[in-house]
């Protein structure tokens, strides 16, 4: 398996949510992203507890919009901090 292959316990959980997104997205057209189904993607990652990175899209044509999930998260720093 080479390194920059995902892994596939992490495929396994977040392929056919993000498959589901994808159809969502097409469904709804440009710059309509499916924010639902991308926080339930984000929640899925967050959840492990072992995948940290950066989710980024295009919002609209030239706008991206980045979100931040796992331990390296800002949301995450802040509660180790309490």
């Amino acid at each position: 398996e080479m390194y920059h292959v995902p892994q596939a316990d992490l495929l396994g959980q977040v392929l056919p949510c993000l498959l589901a997104t994808l159809l969502a997205w097409q469904a709804a057209g440009p710059g309509k992203p499916p924010e639902a189904e991308l926080q339930v993607v984000l929640s899925i990652l967050a959840g492990t507890g072992c995948w940290s990175g950066r989710l980024l899209y295009t919002h609209t044509a030239g706008v991206w919009r980045q979100q931040q999930f796992g331990p390296s998260s800002a949301a995450h720093m802040r509660r180790l901090d309490k």
